[in-house]
């Protein structure tokens, strides 16, 4: 059903049937739900979120995924400024420590603890990031593929997978354990 699904969605309004999207919740756990089926292996292709985990292991095939997105004539825009001059770390989880936002690398990597407020941004956008966070070990980056949302009360969350694994992660335990971390982050459009 996936694959016809994905066929002609461009000629049939799936929405009649299947109801309209009600929110990017949806979509970070659809994205979820393929990241845990496929696993490490590899995502199909032919799907929009099978697409989007493709793309995050390898930056040249983002092209596959933009005509599974809700613009399919945007393009990759890579983040270049910190959207806060300010960021905030927990020094000690009791004492909260306001300091200056990094300065930015020059190959484009920004710190995790600026990358938060960029990423909250992208809930009004409906955007999609993916994010190529540096391990500082020698190892291949991380590769991410992050969908921020809204819940219905109001609050946020980042629904975030392990493109190479598959695996869910949370935004928060993340942060906290590599408070010195880089990575690189790239915006695109939502899946539809």
């Amino acid at each position: 059903f996936t694959y016809l699904h994905a066929m002609t969605g461009s000629s049939i309004d799936w929405s009649l049937v299947l109801g309209a999207p009600e929110s990017a919740r949806q979509t970070a756990e659809a994205l979820m739900a393929t990241g845990v089926r496929t696993g490490s292996g590899t995502p199909g292709s032919w799907t929009p979120y099978g697409s989007l985990l493709t793309a995050a292991r390898d930056l040249s095939r983002v092209g596959n995924y933009l005509p599974f997105s809700t613009d399919p004539g945007a393009g990759v825009v890579e983040s270049s400024s910190p959207a806060y001059p300010s960021v905030v770390s927990f020094v000690d989880e009791r004492e909260t420590v306001i300091s200056a936002t990094p300065e930015w690398k020059p190959d484009g990597s920004l710190p995790l603890l600026a990358a938060g407020a960029l990423i909250h941004a992208g809930i009004q956008d409906g955007k999609v990031f993916i994010a190529q966070l540096d391990r500082s070990d020698g190892r291949a980056p991380l590769k991410l593929v992050i969908i921020p949302y809204r819940e219905a009360s109001g609050s946020y969350h980042f629904g975030v997978v392990d493109a190479e694994s598959g695996k869910s992660l949370d935004w928060g335990t993340l942060v906290k354990s590599r408070p010195e971390a880089w990575l690189r982050l790239v915006s695109l459009p939502l899946p539809r």
